[in-house]
């Protein structure tokens, strides 16, 4: 079960002075996170870099133009060597959380969320595959800031131990998920050289239309998704 931080782009949001990239809408979670008997918040950090740039007042990106999406994310309160479970509301009984994972998405706005495509180059600017993967990361330990997360922050300091995410690190067969790599962090991913697959059609006759990115953390509770 997702816990979607409902982070539109909404590309007529108004370019504020203290705003300089597009921002993210407020967080909607879905579920609870228990542990211990107290309940974990979740807080999904989510940046846009490049790509987009204010156009009277509507964020705009060139179909052809990369753009960048850094995530990461925080649990509060910290509970170290713990377990977490995720609690559904459905009567059941809390599901234990074996992994954590991050996605990037595109919808039309105003649409019930109907998909658009988006597509990620390789490094040689290759044209790849169709970004469906969720990438797998472990909460940021508190007091630690994303911005200073790099290769040499890749292991967790023994001194904030993390919560007990027994699948974490597990590749899995099926490649839905794939672990974090090592061009980010164990802390942050970073969604780079992304491309809208199709501009959003506009003929003069039509009413403009426009994208949102949406951005998730997934709490995963068992191995076979």
């Amino acid at each position: 079960m997702p816990l979607q931080s409902n982070g539109s782009l909404d590309s007529t949001t108004s370019h504020g002075q203290s705003s300089e990239t597009p921002p993210f809408k407020a967080q909607v979670t879905h579920g609870t996170i228990i542990c211990e008997g107290t309940t974990v918040v979740p807080t999904l950090d989510a940046k846009i870099e490049k790509g987009f740039f204010s156009n009277d007042h509507i964020w705009t990106c060139y179909r052809r133009n990369y753009f960048a999406v850094n995530l990461s994310y925080g649990l509060s309160p910290w509970i170290s060597n713990s377990r977490l479970y995720l609690d559904q509301a459905n009567e059941k009984q809390p599901d234990q959380i074996q992994s954590m994972a991050v996605s990037l998405a595109a919808a039309i706005h105003g649409s019930g969320e109907k998909t658009i495509e988006l597509i990620q180059y390789t490094p040689k600017r290759d044209r790849g595959e169709k970004l469906s993967k969720k990438e797998l990361l472990a909460p940021t330990p508190p007091g630690k800031s994303r911005e200073h997360y790099g290769l040499n922050n890749f292991h967790q300091s023994s001194s904030v131990p993390g919560p007990q995410l027994p699948l974490q690190n597990k590749s899995d067969s099926s490649q839905q998920y794939s672990p974090t790599s090592h061009a980010s962090s164990k802390y942050k991913h970073d969604f780079e050289r992304i491309q809208f697959r199709l501009a959003t059609p506009h003929n003069g006759r039509t009413q403009q239309q426009y994208y949102c990115l949406i951005v998730e953390l997934w709490n995963v509770t068992d191995e076979a998704v």
